[in-house]
């Protein structure tokens, strides 16, 4: 990673180079997207759940992130970085920027979620957070002295904007490392937990009542 002048470049991908497995994921198919199957086959649920939406939102286009980032496992790459809020969707970049992060290494590529475009918002909120996967990289960006496990939340706008103009593809898009999910939906809805858990204990109760109510005829 470069640090000129104490701002963070995209060059920084070229120190990402590791041999590391990683994984990303999109769509997971018929898994509901808060679980992951682990070494015994059993899906689990992660204890930390960050989600980033991208959507039209009249002319322009508002990408919001929230959620929690849990730290242990990943390896530190590095303190008091300064990052500035940009987007280039294939190379798996999202940064909210303004301010000062701390960078770990996540040992999974986050996924590009369309075309090699960078753009900066036209205005942006929040906490400084970000991931960036550019040249195979691995970094994932928290604000300086961020704890393991507190609440996030970002947003940026691009004025008169659309996905097609941004670079973005359509679709649901996720990556599981250490005890995280992120999730990425562009132009589709994701029900963020806790909202999501009744929602699948009702559907599995439902199911349950219907195969009941089958086998008494």
């Amino acid at each position: 990673m470069t640090n000129e002048g104490g701002r963070f470049t995209l060059r920084s991908a070229l120190l990402g180079e590791r041999n590391e497995s990683r994984h990303s994921y999109r769509r997971r198919s018929g898994e509901p997207w808060f679980f992951r199957r682990g070494a015994s086959g059993r899906l689990q649920h992660q204890a930390a759940v960050y989600n980033i939406t991208v959507e039209e939102v009249g002319p322009d286009v508002v990408i919001t992130g929230q959620g929690q980032i849990d730290l242990t496992g990943l390896s530190s790459a590095g303190s008091n970085f300064f990052i500035g809020a940009i987007i280039i969707p294939g190379g798996g970049v999202i940064s909210f920027g303004e301010g000062a992060v701390d960078s770990y290494l996540t040992g999974v590529v986050f996924p590009d979620t369309g075309g090699l475009i960078a753009t900066q918002p036209t205005s942006r909120s929040g906490d400084s957070f970000a991931f960036d996967s550019t040249f195979g990289s691995d970094f994932l960006f928290v604000p300086s002295g961020y704890a393991s496990l507190s609440d996030l939340f970002s947003s940026m706008t691009f004025a008169g904007a659309t996905l097609a103009s941004l670079g973005f593809d359509v679709g649901v898009y996720q990556s599981i490392f250490g005890n995280n999910t992120v999730t990425i939906a562009v132009g589709a809805n994701v029900v963020p937990l806790p909202a999501a858990l009744p929602l699948f204990i009702a559907g599995v109760a439902g199911l349950g009542g219907l195969g009941a109510r089958r086998l008494r005829r």
